[in-house]
């Protein structure tokens, strides 16, 4: 799921096929970290106030064979895209939506869950039912919805009283 979700697995295959000709320090100087120590919310910014962000790339070392080596993988990689279709864009992600309840006939809100998994074979998800018979206060449990193998309990689902879905958002 993590790779589906994700935005990176052409990067991954990119850093694998890399590693066949180039050192690991002369891939990691392609594909550098984000740097940790950068702010994400940035309370004290104002407009004109420089902002400085550490220096986060080295001089790449034997340019030549690190162009060669990126140069070899295009027509491979190409290839690749062409076979699984594009993995950015349009329709990456995943969403959901609820409706108040104030918009509804019922009086009840609805959720609407889009994880946006690719259709697979065998199929990731597996429909689970978590039913007491009969509920009790020791066995309150009456939830229906789906799971991965091996997961316990129930990913995406509902029970009589509530709804639940699962958003991502896209990853490196």
């Amino acid at each position: 799921m993590a790779y589906d979700l994700g935005k990176n697995l052409d990067s991954e295959i990119e850093r694998s096929i890399l590693l066949k000709t180039l050192t690991p320090a002369q891939v990691e100087e392609l594909f550098p970290p984000y740097p940790e120590n950068l702010p994400v919310i940035l309370p004290e910014f104002q407009v004109g106030k420089a902002v400085s962000t550490p220096d986060v790339f080295s001089p790449v070392s034997g340019v030549n064979n690190i162009i060669s080596a990126l140069e070899s993988i295009t027509k491979p990689m190409t290839a690749l895209e062409q076979l699984l279709g594009s993995t950015t864009g349009v329709g990456i992600g995943s969403n959901s939506w609820v409706i108040s309840g104030q918009q509804t006939t019922t009086g009840k809100p609805i959720l609407a869950n889009d994880p946006h998994l690719a259709v697979q074979m065998p199929s990731i998800w597996y429909e689970v039912g978590l039913h007491c018979t009969p509920k009790s206060a020791d066995c309150p449990y009456n939830v229906t919805g789906f799971s991965f193998a091996g997961m316990l309990g129930v990913i995406v689902g509902h029970s009589e009283r509530i709804a639940w879905g699962v958003t991502n958002v896209l990853s490196e």
